[in-house]
This record gives structure tokens, sequence and C-alpha cells, in this order.
């Protein structure tokens, strides 16, 4: 039992993702190293603290985060696996974008508490965000710009080829 205990310990310890464990009240009762190293926390400050009252209260922009909303606290709730992108807040008020997934823990058909997973995601949203900038900036753009593949095929043009070549 030991030997497997020690096995489980090294997986969750040295795992690429964050992994927290919740009781039915959104307690913390397990964090991993990765977990806390993102959170800028050390695991046992967190454990026994509200998981939504320490780094899920916030939206990005500032607003308050009702656990009411929060799909995390619906898992405790409903029983259902809540998976997507959200926002985490650090121990020292930064914060940072998140691609997380909520499982329920079951005991006797009963949720019990929840397993989060979670792995930043903040150098994915600031690439979209800059194509998204370029995308406009091509677009706006009072130049004639078109993108063609390898064998010379148009791929892509700009409302001011579109404007002065008559082509779509």
């Amino acid at each position: 039992s030991s030997f497997y205990e020690n096995k489980l310990n090294l997986i969750l310890e040295n795992a690429g993702e964050g992994i927290i464990g919740l009781d039915a009240d959104g307690n913390h009762t397990f964090i991993n190293r990765k977990a806390a190293n993102l959170l800028g926390y050390e695991p046992a400050d967190l454990i026994g603290k509200n998981s939504h009252s320490v780094w899920h209260y916030n939206r990005p922009d500032g607003s308050l985060f009702l656990k009411e909303e929060c799909p995390i606290y619906f898992t405790l709730k409903d029983g259902k696996k809540h998976a997507g992108e959200s926002y985490f807040w650090r121990k020292d008020g930064s914060g940072f974008y998140v691609d997380y997934s909520s499982m329920p823990i079951f005991d006797n058909d009963s949720v019990t508490g929840a397993v989060i997973t979670f792995s930043d995601i903040t150098g994915r949203i600031t690439a979209i965000e800059e194509i998204i900038r370029l995308q406009k900036a091509v677009e706006s753009s009072g130049e004639v710009i078109f993108i063609t593949d390898l064998n010379g095929l148009i791929t892509y043009v700009n409302p001011e080829f579109t404007n002065l070549y008559g082509f779509t």
C-alpha cells in the first residue's frame, strides 16, 4: 500500500498540470506542487481554505465573480464535469488565464468533492490577441495586401485589394 501511495504521490507532484482536490464545500483538500506554484502559494497554505475566495473570486476585469456563477462550484452541486477557459488569481494579486477541467468525486452516489486540473494558457491568449490586432491592421490598411500559398495561389486578400481590383 505504501509503495502504491508513493508512486501516486510522485505522479501527482510531477504532473505538468495543476491538480487541486476540493471537498463538497469547495475547500482545498489537496494541491500539487504545479498548482501551488502557478497560484503563488505553498501547498500547506491552501489546505482547508475555500478555493473560490482564494483564486477564483474576480473576473479578468476585476469585477466580482460569484461562486453561484462558477462552473467549478456547479460541479459540486450538479455532479457533472465542467471545463473550459477561466481566470485564476495568484497570491500576489496578479491573474492568469487557464484551461481547466472540474470533475466530481463521488462516494455512494453523493458528490463529496471535485478534482480540478488546470494549465496556464496566458501565452495562447496573448498570441490570439496579437493575431486579432494584426488582422485588424491588415484589413484597415490603405495598401493592397494579399497572401499566396507556395504555388502562387491567392489564399487571402484584404478589403483594399477587393476595392482596387474588384475581386472578392
